[in-house]
């Protein structure tokens, strides 16, 4: 078992098909994306209890990216939850964040389980991104980054 982040990051990073993330988050009932080409490590931490990799977003750092030029206002977080559809198979804020973003760039969104070594969430030209929502959101599991 993986006790490390930086060697779970290590494997994961050996194995993703992304190369880039759009990483949502929300501040004070506004929803944000941070477009990055890797992942942010504050709030990185390892869920024994799921055996996964997770991200929370800290306050600080909320607060650091969102007068970055890579963060963009993207909806309140009231309005997310409206996309909150079991109709759509939309059935948490990472779904509808992705849901969301996927339709800025003109896309359908389509809800799949295509796990991170074998594709990504969205592709725009030649840049494949994962799209996150910082609420404890599960990077990778211990079992998909395992060595075989």
């Amino acid at each position: 078992m993986v006790t490390s982040i930086t060697e779970f990051l290590r494997r994961y990073n050996a194995k993703k098909k992304n190369n880039s993330y759009i990483i949502g988050f929300d501040y004070k009932g506004k929803v944000y994306a941070y477009v990055t080409k890797t992942l942010i490590h504050d709030g990185l931490y390892i869920d024994n209890t799921r055996k996964s990799l997770r991200f929370r977003m800290k306050k600080a750092t909320k607060e650091k990216l969102i007068n970055s030029e890579k963060c963009n206002y993207i909806c309140t977080i009231t309005e997310l939850k409206s996309h909150i559809n079991a109709s759509i198979k939309c059935y948490n804020l990472g779904e509808c964040f992705e849901k969301v973003i996927t339709e800025m760039h003109a896309q359908t969104w389509i809800k799949d389980f295509v796990p991170y070594y074998e594709g990504s969430d969205l592709t725009v030209g030649n840049i494949h991104y994962s799209i996150k929502f910082a609420r404890n959101c599960t990077i990778a599991s211990q079992a998909s980054i395992s060595i075989k």
